[in-house]
């Protein structure tokens, strides 16, 4: 197995194009990171490299080992001054590779404190970036993929529990998420023949330099359907009382009914809306989008009148838990493809059983 020509482990095969890409991301570097060696025998490696598992690149900056060592590489140092003065590189050994035999005892070196030279690797002090992480590479490479995530997503609970069915997300560029909590909106119930506990996500959106600061709570959730209408009046009661200047979801009400019974502006298609402020904000524009789903999503444009910041908000039913994690990644991309600054999602599948990363890698770019 070779990697842009150089013989490699597995484990190199899939971490390295990832390092890159987060170094890139960084702006570490501008281009590629530079191999100088994978698999080989170097004299002066006296066999660390002749398995797999360990890698020499010419990116010495302290951030390059720092990302290294996040990402399942703690045993990753700059070797850059003396009898290295003549051959600055960045050696590192990925963590739980089980091609890196002739190179673990540099692991057990970093573990103990030490820089991986001399006898068992114990030759000095770690001069590198601590704490360690600990992760293995697959976990480092999972860490990688958070980081260069599109979105801030809060989604509490376990697949199919009250909570998972919903999430919140904010573009990474445009702001933050904060202070997230979960509000029970109505109780489980034998009405209608059953119905599990719906809960209702908040959070508070801040905006991130360069826009000018701007703060606001928004709301998520998916009400009760219509064979269960004390639950759903429960649960709309309490998504009134939520303080929260957009709230939206899948609400198995229409439109004209949920601005009566929250007093506020609605803006949506059919079941799926969004309540807006009356007063501070202006709707720039709504448009109903065919995301393959069961309803369209709705994306709306709203200026803060008084900064002047102008938010795209996307409210998506991602249909589906019931139809599967495939289905709704499918859904959650072309929602995402329209580069809402804010998400407020119902009927979700869990994006920890979906490649949900790889959709914002691939669709969307900080």
């Amino acid at each position: 197995m070779t990697l842009r020509g150089r013989p490699a482990c597995p484990c190199l095969v899939q971490w390295l194009p990832v390092y890159e890409a987060e170094l890139l991301r960084r702006g570490v570097i501008q281009f590629n990171i530079d191999i100088f060696q994978l698999i080989g025998n170097a004299p002066a490696s006296a066999g660390v490299h002749s398995k797999g598992g360990a890698f020499d690149i010419g990116q010495t900056q302290r951030e390059a080992v720092e990302v290294a060592r996040q990402m399942g590489a703690d045993a990753t140092w700059a070797r850059t001054t003396g009898a290295f003065a003549s051959n600055r590189h960045t050696h590192g050994v990925l963590r739980d590779c089980p091609h890196n035999g002739p190179a673990r005892y540099q692991i057990d070196a970093v573990d103990a404190g030490f820089n991986g030279l001399g006898r068992e690797g114990r030759g000095g002090p770690d001069d590198g970036p601590r704490p360690l992480s600990g992760r293995t590479w697959r976990e480092g490479i999972e860490w990688a993929r958070r980081q260069q995530a599109a979105y801030h997503w809060f989604q509490p609970g376990d697949l199919g529990s009250a909570e998972s069915g919903s999430a919140l997300g904010v573009r990474k560029s445009f702001g933050d998420l904060l202070d997230p909590t979960v509000v029970v909106g109505s109780n489980a119930t034998s009405e209608g023949g059953g119905i599990r506990r719906r809960s209702i996500l908040r959070a508070r959106v801040v905006t991130t330099p360069p826009r000018k600061r701007l703060s606001f709570p928004v709301a998520a959730g998916h009400a009760p359907p219509p064979r269960a209408p004390k639950a759903r009046s429960a649960f709309m009661t309490k998504l009134a009382k939520v303080p929260a200047r957009f709230k939206g979801g899948d609400m198995n009400v229409s439109g004209p009914l949920a601005a009566r019974l929250t007093g506020r502006r609605v803006v949506g298609d059919g079941v799926l809306w969004m309540t807006v402020p009356r007063l501070g904000w202006e709707v720039l524009s709504t448009v109903a989008v065919d995301v393959g789903g069961d309803h369209k999503a709705v994306l709306a444009r709203m200026r803060h009148k008084k900064t002047g910041v102008v938010v795209r908000i996307l409210v998506i039913n991602a249909m589906s838990v019931s139809a599967g994690a495939a289905k709704s990644s499918e859904i959650l991309a072309a929602g995402l493809a329209l580069k809402p600054h804010v998400v407020l999602a119902s009927e979700c599948a869990d994006f920890r059983a979906v490649d949900v990363d790889a959709i914002h890698r691939n669709q969307e770019k900080p």
